[in-house]
């Protein structure tokens, strides 16, 4: 059988995305046009196009596939027709409490591994044996959660989620940064949002003194607009802590960035970050990296003074908040004090636009993108047509706010992936880069709680999120009902004596049994004729590849 995650160097030849050569996919013998639906050339098809996707879970051995497990991700693999077995459907069983990418995985392809997250029943579980049992390898333990990384064998799946100290099993899935390309201040969402009057307040000014927030993203270069930033690198496998993808620094400019002149000013300048390096120059981390960010922000939340945490990311596979290992990490800290901002995601109005941890997460303020026209009047907004939006998979509605997220410029990483790949979005400086997504919104939203919290100083999450979404401003031909954030420090001052708060009668993941989980969510989600339109549906794949 071919190695479908060990690539045949004979046979290896590179894809190419937005630009980039991706090496190490096997072709010998793949039909290249058309997609057949019957016969040896239909399920060579399928072969193909589950090892493109594949390549999200197995073991990556190469750079090539390095990269393709970043770019080859977002799409459940489910209800695909197999021609050995008389074109018989891949089952899905949700009282497996497995999930359904890994049911799927595991029955087309049984003797390959998979990076997997595992909950257990309590802490005190053996978990060198859990692993031992079914001859995976434990990788990484992390206890305040429950949760460890292995590395199993697929066919032994089922049998590690019947371990009766296991209570779910996920994919360690690949993480998508979601950015896409495309007066004194060269940038006009400061005006947009109303910074000025906050900014020159006559009797407190707010510019984020005092507060610190934590980004989980790929590092930071050093750069004349962030004077302000501690790094530390948690990602096992990066070079160090500085950004050779170009995407942290960009974020985090737009966060507390301040340039000489004047022309580039964050929302929060004088905000304290601590960047927090959770992926390699190709943009590529995995849930266990977030995880380990996420745990390291707990664990110094006091020491730092951490208010606050930035995470333009999503998980690049779909999966209940209620199971989800990476939603219980970013709850952990939202109930321990801690705001978490998190990109809703570049995937428009699809139908599983929404359904991405950690943006899916109630207690979490999910940001979409603004399209301010370049303008500071409101009449021209709009919503980018790349922000998520819908409802996620557990009946909540998503993005919780949207702010300006498109043509943002921010301080560019020099001779980083970004830059490289998109000349032609660097500012006449050669210091700044102009970026859209989803991902250049939530730093946005950041700075406003920093402006907050810095006046407020002893405002929870949740009545963070309730002052936020409930005083956001409307904009024409607003859609559902996120509006665009407004950081009005009148209005904070008006409400901060009965603010109430927001998540009144939501259930966090770890008040769910996890043991009756899997079956929490829509019908959606179980529905094998929904996966297979996903799976062939090529429109996603078109979309994923501007994404690092």
């Amino acid at each position: 059988m071919l190695d479908w995650c060990q690539p045949r160097a004979s046979t290896r030849r590179p894809i190419r995305s937005a630009g980039a050569a991706i090496t190490g996919i096997p072709t010998t013998g793949i039909p290249t046009t058309g997609i057949p639906t019957t016969g040896t050339r239909a399920h060579m098809t399928d072969r193909m196009t589950v090892l493109r996707r594949l390549t999200a879970l197995c073991r990556p051995r190469t750079a090539g596939s390095i990269v393709a497990s970043m770019l080859l991700s977002g799409s459940l693999l489910v209800g695909v027709a197999d021609a050995s077995s008389g074109g018989s459907k891949v089952k899905l069983d949700p009282k497996q409490h497995v999930h359904p990418l890994l049911q799927y995985a595991a029955q087309l392809e049984p003797d390959k591994r998979a990076h997997v997250l595992v909950r257990k029943d309590k802490a005190s579980s053996d978990s060198r044996e859990i692993a031992h049992s079914v001859g995976a390898t434990l990788k990484e333990e992390f206890h305040s959660i429950k949760t460890l990384a292995m590395d199993v064998p697929l066919k032994a799946v089922s049998a590690l989620a019947k371990n009766p100290h296991v209570q779910y099993v996920s994919p360690d899935a690949p993480i998508r940064l979601e950015q896409i390309n495309t007066d004194t201040l060269l940038t006009s969402y400061q005006g947009t949002i109303g910074l000025g009057q906050v900014w020159n307040d006559p009797i407190k000014p707010a510019t984020g003194k005092g507060v610190t927030v934590a980004v989980l993203d790929s590092g930071l270069q050093p750069h004349p607009d962030l004077p302000n930033v501690t790094s530390i690198d948690v990602n096992l496998a990066s070079l160090g802590i500085g950004d050779q993808n170009g995407h942290g620094t960009h974020v985090i400019g737009i966060l507390n960035g301040r340039s000489a002149d004047g022309h580039y000013v964050g929302v929060a300048p004088d905000a304290r970050v601590i960047s927090i390096k959770v992926s390699d120059a190709n943009g590529m981390a995995r849930e266990s990296d977030v995880l380990r960010g996420l745990l390291w922000v707990q664990q110094n939340a006091a020491a730092y003074g951490i208010r606050a945490v930035n995470l333009s990311i999503n998980s690049g596979i779909a999966e209940s908040y209620a199971t989800s290992v990476l939603d219980a990490a970013v709850e952990h800290l939202w109930l321990s004090g801690v705001t978490v901002l998190v990109a809703a995601g570049n995937r428009g109005s699809a139908s599983d636009a929404a359904w991405y941890p950690p943006a899916n997460d109630p207690y979490v303020i999910s940001v979409g993108a603004l399209d301010d026209n370049q303008t500071t009047p409101s009449f021209d907004d709009s919503l980018a047509t790349f922000s998520s939006r819908g409802v996620t998979q557990d009946g909540l509605t998503k993005p919780d706010v949207v702010a300006p997220g498109r043509k943002i410029a921010a301080p560019a990483a020099a001779g980083s992936t970004l830059v490289t790949r998109f000349p032609d979005r660097v500012t006449p400086d050669g210091r700044h880069l102009l970026l859209s997504g989803t991902s250049m919104a939530t730093p946005v939203v950041s700075g406003a709680v920093a402006l907050l919290l810095q006046r407020f100083p002893s405002l929870t999450p949740d009545q963070i999120k309730r002052l936020v979404t409930q005083r956001a401003t409307a904009y024409p031909g607003m859609v559902d009902r996120a509006r665009v954030v407004a950081p009005s420090l009148e209005t904070a001052t008006a409400l901060s004596g009965a603010l109430g708060r927001a998540n009144v009668g939501l259930v966090p993941s770890s008040g769910i049994d996890l043991l009756t989980a899997a079956m929490v969510g829509s019908t959606a989600f179980w529905d094998t004729a929904f996966w297979d339109t996903a799976f062939w549906d090529t429109a996603f794949w078109d979309t994923a590849s501007t994404v690092f």
